[in-house]
């Protein structure tokens, strides 16, 4: 397939246009040449130094992220951002990123893969962006332990909690940073929120309402949807891929 073919490819998955006036990061191909033949693409949470040199190693033509290397405005090409389009540019790796776009998908979310894996009853979605929600919410059939959703997840213990630990029947999931949604989550009527950062602006109205946020890590909740879209890649196209950890504890 062509760098193009790729790009199409994943602006129809992800109904990338959709976003192009909502979010901060460059959705969509980034860098790289359209008519480039690609054979392997790699899939990883951020473009860094790091993932664009392994995935260069690795013989990859096109590296998919959920977090890219352009934000807001346009900022110099110096530094960490001039290795980063160095590196691209040199080994001919071309980078699509995918932020809300991911984000907001009904099904190859990091959320709705999360709400899969807990087994989660009656989804539903709230905090809404633009056209797209950014999360989910539904019901266990019994009220489930905190440190036994953590492990449906993959993770033995939360990075944190905040407010008091019990156990919870009604879930919502926001990845990343759910923290400006947390009074919607609470006018809901749910036990808990998973998201992936603390911040003190929640802590009060958590307390105060008998709320929790289990707190699992911005990096650790963003990954689900990333493999999510490997795995639909490779069923729909049926090139070699590969996934790139870079493992942090944020």
């Amino acid at each position: 397939m062509t760098v193009q073919e790729l790009k199409d490819y994943f602006d129809g998955l992800l109904d990338t246009e959709s976003f192009s006036s909502l979010d901060a990061s460059l959705n969509g191909l980034q860098v790289g040449l359209a008519d480039r033949k690609v054979s392997k693409v790699a899939f990883a949470e951020d473009a860094n130094i790091h993932t664009i040199s392994r995935a260069s190693e690795l013989g990859a033509g096109l590296l998919f992220v959920h977090h890219g290397i352009f934000w807001g405005r346009a900022s110099s090409v110096t530094g960490a951002q001039y290795e980063r389009i160095r590196l691209l540019i040199e080994n001919g790796l071309a980078l699509y990123a995918a932020h809300l776009p991911l984000d907001c998908h009904k099904s190859l979310s990091h959320n709705a893969c999360m709400a899969n894996l807990l087994g989660l009853k009656d989804v539903k979605s709230f905090a809404s962006v633009g056209a797209g929600e950014a999360g989910l919410y539904g019901e266990f059939e019994e009220p489930v332990e905190i440190r036994d959703i953590c492990r449906a997840l993959g993770r033995e213990e939360p990075q944190f909690i905040m407010g008091e630990e019990r156990k919870i029947k009604r879930l919502g999931i926001i990845s990343g940073d759910g923290n400006s949604d947390v009074q919607e989550a609470i006018s809901l009527k749910l036990d808990a929120l998973i998201t992936g950062e603390a911040h003190y602006s929640s802590y009060n109205d958590v307390c105060d309402n008998n709320f929790c946020i289990i707190g699992l890590g911005h990096h650790f909740t963003e990954v689900f949807g990333v493999k999510a879209v490997m795995e639909q890649f490779q069923r729909d196209c049926g090139l070699e891929t590969v996934f790139i950890d870079v493992p942090c504890s944020l």
